[in-house]
């Protein structure tokens, strides 16, 4: 056995222990996370000439994984559309903030999460703004019978779900979906922008890189989940208060 596997199977187990109904690991790690930024000093990224906050949040993987960086960005464009009619593909940002928009999720059980599949999904309104946070790159990639153009199509639907003037931020680890990576860099990518980011350290640092440095990032290697990240952004260019 490995000593780096040695020591996770140890702390595994250790995490584990109960007590009464929490574990170790419910206990410890929220602590752990609120230390996190003092411990490392570690408190914020730059993008797009903007400084973020990094995202310290005890749920799921966000401190290990592009969560850190992508949660931040999404919940400042959802903050700049309030009041607007917006919808999330994936739910993601409930877990981080309170959020009163329109969900779409096609397999989380959630209250308020409609339950369909992103191309079923016909609404009777657009929206103004739709965000999605590392979800697309599942679409018809992680199914049973895997589709790799569904992925493409459903960034297509997104797109026409929006109102005249309507707005869309899409986030993507690079390195996951090999045929949405393709269609990221191909001259089809429906994207008007895209800026990128990239892992730096092992305490889960990001830097914002160019598109060349970003699409060469292995996803998994060397650090765990996305090394590199491409926030994609897309427009309805129609007239406000038209069709």
């Amino acid at each position: 056995m490995e000593p780096a596997s040695a020591w996770a199977r140890i702390k595994h187990r250790v995490l584990s222990i109960r007590a009464g109904k929490r574990t170790l690991r419910d206990i410890v790690y929220p602590a752990y996370v609120r230390a996190y930024p003092f411990v490392f000093c570690m408190r914020s990224f730059r993008f797009d000439g903007k400084r973020y906050g990094y995202m310290f949040h005890p749920y799921g993987t966000t401190l290990v994984s592009e969560r850190i960086v992508e949660v931040p960005i999404a919940l400042e464009a959802l903050r700049a559309h309030a009041g607007m009619r917006v919808l999330e593909v994936g739910n993601v940002l409930s877990h981080y903030a309170e959020c009163s928009h329109s969900v779409l999720d096609k397999y989380e059980k959630a209250d308020g999460c409609i339950n369909e599949d992103i191309l079923d999904y016909h609404p009777a309104q657009r929206f103004d703004f739709v965000v999605s946070v590392s979800t697309v790159e599942h679409i018809g990639w992680n199914e049973f019978e895997r589709e790799p153009e569904k992925a493409v199509r459903a960034l297509e639907h997104m797109k026409r779900l929006l109102a005249p003037g309507g707005s869309m931020l899409v986030t993507i680890p690079l390195g996951y979906n090999e045929y949405l990576d393709r269609y990221l860099r191909s001259d089809r990518c429906l994207f008007r922008k895209m800026s990128f980011l990239m892992r730096s350290s092992p305490r889960n640092q990001w830097v914002q890189v160019p598109a060349g440095v970003a699409f060469a990032a292995k996803y998994g290697s060397p650090y765990p989940f996305a090394n590199g990240l491409v926030i994609g952004y897309a427009t309805n260019e129609g007239a406000a208060g038209r069709g």
